[in-house]
């Protein structure tokens, strides 16, 4: 009998951020803090960073993982862009405007190139988003969409994609009705889904209109990006390139850095070996940045197990969160809340940690199924790749089995 899943992944963070040179826009989609350390700045314009995996693609609108995210956002400019702060600037839109009512954005566009020397148009952007609620097309996160008119019908099959309220209303206008007034609807279009792709090109970064360009992929061994000279800003861009090397192991990335090879280190980009942490901040060269994102469980309820409210209960009356913050990570804060505290209006803990009614309800839950504890079939905790998922997983693990008696297999997806 096959087991029952509980999904491990990353929360989508409600705001954005870039991180470094600011004039590099990298757009970073966090687990609880950032950690990094880096050289003291060099006279050289090339940065030379690791990632501990492969971009799992160059298409904004495939994009979803952390990493592919970074990349595009080095590779393409859309309508807006993130400041450090998280707030959101102007891109290749120079103007917008909004109706009296905050349904219609209008946005009025600078003069900009791709990297083939073609003009960026309104209708680069229209045939760009349009797309993303395609049934067929494979987007990770078309729900970021549905601000937007008929882009729930759209995705359900009910209007063609050419239906979306989006369009161009020449090269240089392009004009968006939204659903009903979505205040955040300005900063979303920074958002790596949005960036636009050539309608003359693939979406393979051959062609791209970002500060950056790619010049060499090596396939699970290095990417190398040169300046964009055809970027609409790029006397802006202080530096001529930038190499990334895919080094999957932490401890030689590690190695690297402190051999000089490599500019910055940390996660999520390249984590830094978590028992080199108390050593590293230490020493000072640690740079801890909280970032609005919240990691969390997510159960398969299309099977009977977890469709009981109580053995879902149990499993996470069951987890110590403080716990598992001490032994897994250094500095993170424990999530008592489906919101970081930052962007929280209550600080009153909603997920307790209360081993009792955690054995109350899976008793309850297991003479709802009409099973013993030896029918459940197996659990399996699925998880992204990673030094802090996999601790963290394996600590839920062992709590579960302790607290509970349950037997959970883990495995990466």
């Amino acid at each position: 009998m096959s087991g029952y899943k509980i999904f491990f992944y990353l929360a989508t963070p409600l705001k954005i951020g870039m991180l470094f040179c600011p004039m590099i826009r990298f757009l970073f989609l966090s687990l609880l803090l950032l950690f990094g350390c880096s050289h003291p700045k060099q006279k050289k314009k090339e940065l030379r960073l690791a990632f501990q995996t492969s971009p799992t693609t160059l298409d904004p609108g495939k994009s979803g993982d952390f990493l592919s995210s970074t990349l595009i956002c080095l590779l393409y400019e859309g309508l807006t862009r993130a400041l450090p702060r998280g707030d959101v600037e102007f891109g290749i839109a120079e103007q917008v405007t909004i109706s009296s009512d905050g349904t219609i954005y209008t946005f009025y566009l600078r003069d900009a190139l791709w990297s083939d020397g073609q003009p960026v148009t309104a209708f680069n952007f229209e045939h760009s988003w349009k797309r993303l609620v395609d049934p067929s097309f494979p987007c990770l996160s078309a729900y970021l969409v549905l601000p937007i008119k008929n882009a729930e019908k759209c995705l359900r099959g009910e209007l063609p994609s050419s239906d979306l309220a989006v369009r161009a209303l020449n090269a240089k206008t392009f004009q968006v009705t939204l659903e009903k007034p979505t205040p955040w609807f300005f900063s979303l279009t920074a958002f790596p889904l949005f960036l636009p792709i050539p309608s003359h090109a693939a979406p393979d970064a051959s062609v791209c209109n970002g500060p950056f360009h790619l010049t060499s992929s090596r396939a699970n061994q290095s990417l190398v990006l040169k300046k964009n000279n055809r970027f609409w800003n790029r006397s802006a861009i202080a530096l001529d390139g930038i190499e990334i090397s895919i080094i999957p192991d932490e401890n030689t990335a590690l190695h690297l850095f402190e051999k000089g090879e490599i500019d910055w280190l940390g996660a999520p980009l390249s984590p830094i070996p978590f028992d080199a942490l108390p050593s590293l901040i230490k020493e000072g060269k640690i740079v801890r940045v909280p970032m609005l994102a919240s990691t969390f469980l997510s159960f398969n309820v299309q099977n009977p197990i977890f469709q009981n409210l109580s053995i879902r209960k149990a499993l996470s009356f069951s987890i110590n969160r403080e716990e598992l913050v001490k032994e897994t990570t250094t500095g993170q804060i424990a999530a008592m809340r489906p919101l970081p505290p930052s962007l929280s209006t209550s600080s009153a803990p909603l997920f307790e940690f209360d081993p009792q009614r955690a054995q109350e309800f899976l008793l309850q839950g297991l003479q709802e199924l009409k099973v013993t504890l030896a029918d459940l079939p197996p659990l399996i905790l699925s998880y992204r790749p990673g030094p802090i998922e996999k601790r963290l997983v394996q600590a839920l693990q062992r709590q579960w089995k302790e607290r509970l008696g349950i037997e959970v297999q883990i495995q990466q997806f």
